[in-house]
């Protein structure tokens, strides 16, 4: 087994990586840039090695400095993370002549992965299920024409390289064809330079590891040293469900515009068994650590399990909802909206999920209804007792006690709406609320150790 192995990669994937080998006994070298230097993945590692300026161009991605980061540290072996240099060939064949071992695939096999072409031609020849369609290279619109009309429309036209929807059209007759085709080639072309097929770790990993039980960091650096797995595909079964949401510096009101800046606060919900549920949470940052132009605006992934998909779900809000983050923008409101909408929660989507229900893009939600006046006496709540408290400050001016209105008017979006609030003592408190006509209306009880 390795003594040292060297992170080729930053933030929530490099501190996930350090974690599994600090169980494994491995020690860990991180590499940063001018704008990682207080990064949370160099104060975990053992040691850091600063490998260039602040854009990954000129750092992460250079994998001479990779390499002399090697040399300098005795790190006999490389995890690549994902992005940055886990999918380029040519760097488990530049670790390879510097002696230093690639945790990951070899690279015939990310070349072989890196076009859809290839790598379907491979998974046909392994006898695996593909789905139907030409497996060769398309000459120009009329060959495509020639093939779509011989396979049956609609078909799905996509570039034999890249991924994330780049490149890709669909056409349900001739004419469709005729547009979509150089539309698709040339898409692809200034998209993709060397992109693969993710022959590496996926970022979505986690899911994978809650509902088998299986640490897939653990066995990466295992068979990269040498060891044959320990069970075979017929071994691994699933239990369970899993949800993973990317918590980003991302501002869902602006069309998730990155947000930048230092994280004033930065309070996650806990991590562990809560009741039926699993709650775990993987990041690379910090309170008081800044969110850089530089790189992915990623805080961190949350992830809740169950044994059941709603479960699953419900500890997902729940988790999110304790989820405290300020100083930045952050899409937490729309990941909220998201678990608690009705089709997301009946499983009825598709990738065309939010185009459709935010066809105007995200908005919150309008509180209405016992949801307007449960958040109206919740924010009435806080007010009294921070009255209280207030009157509780020492060296206050002698004489007659200050006293403070039980009534008070809550606005909650447009709508206003006028409450009492009585007791306080036992933490318990009744909350009263008052009709358009001024009459009093229904008494909410809220119950809650919270203070100021």
């Amino acid at each position: 087994m390795f003594k040292k192995i060297l992170i080729a990669n930053r933030g929530e994937i490099a501190c996930r990586v350090i974690k599994t080998a600090r169980k494994m006994g491995i020690k860990t070298v991180a590499v940063y840039s001018d704008a990682d230097r207080d990064a949370l993945h160099v104060e975990m590692a053992d040691e850091a090695v600063h490998i260039g300026p602040a854009p990954a161009a000129q750092s992460y991605l250079i994998i001479d400095r990779i390499i002399d980061a090697c040399k300098k540290t005795g790190a006999e072996a490389v995890h690549p993370g994902y992005g940055f240099l886990s999918e380029r060939e040519a760097f488990p064949v530049a670790l390879e002549k510097a002696g230093i071992v690639f945790i990951g695939p070899n690279p015939g096999a990310i070349a072989a992965m890196g076009d859809k072409i290839e790598s379907k031609k491979a998974a046909a020849a392994a006898k695996v299920s593909t789905v139907p369609g030409y497996m060769g290279e398309i000459s120009d619109t009329q060959h495509a024409i020639k093939i779509a009309e011989e396979i049956g429309y609609p078909v799905m036209m996509k570039a034999s390289a890249g991924g994330g929807g780049k490149g890709m059209r669909i056409a349900f007759n001739r004419k469709e064809v005729e547009e979509g085709y150089p539309l698709a080639k040339s898409e692809a072309k200034a998209s993709f330079g060397d992109d693969r097929m993710n022959t590496r770790l996926q970022v979505e990993h986690p899911v994978t590891e809650m509902v088998t039980g299986v640490d897939l960091v653990e066995l990466m650096i295992r068979v990269a040293a040498g060891e044959k797995l320990p069970f075979k595909q017929s071994d691994v079964k699933l239990n369970g469900w899993a949800v993973e949401s990317r918590v980003y510096a991302e501002d869902p009101y602006r069309n998730f515009l990155p947000s930048i800046g230092r994280l004033v606060k930065y309070r996650p919900p806990a991590e562990g068994q809560k009741g039926n549920a699993v709650v775990r949470n993987d990041t690379g940052v910090f309170e008081g650590g800044e969110i850089s132009m530089f790189y992915d605006p990623m805080i961190a992934k949350l992830v809740t399990y169950a044994p059941t998909r709603l479960e699953a779900i419900e500890a997902q809000g729940a988790a999110l909802d304790a989820f405290y983050i300020d100083g930045i923008q952050h899409n937490i409101p729309f990941l909220q909206a998201v678990m608690q909408h009705p089709r997301w929660r009946s499983g009825a989507i598709s990738t065309g999920f939010i185009k459709e229900e935010y066809p105007e893009g995200f908005k919150p939600r309008v509180a209405e209804g016992e949801d307007l006046r449960m958040l109206a006496a919740i924010a009435a709540v806080i007010d009294h007792q921070q009255n209280s408290r207030r009157r509780q400050i020492t060296h206050q001016m002698s004489g007659t006690a200050v006293n403070f209105a039980k009534t008070r008017v809550v606005k909650v979006g447009a709508a206003s709406l006028k409450m009492e609030v009585a007791g306080g003592n036992d933490l318990s408190h009744a909350v009263t609320v008052f009709g358009a006509d001024g009459g009093r209306g229904e008494t909410i009880s809220l119950i809650s150790s919270w203070a100021p």
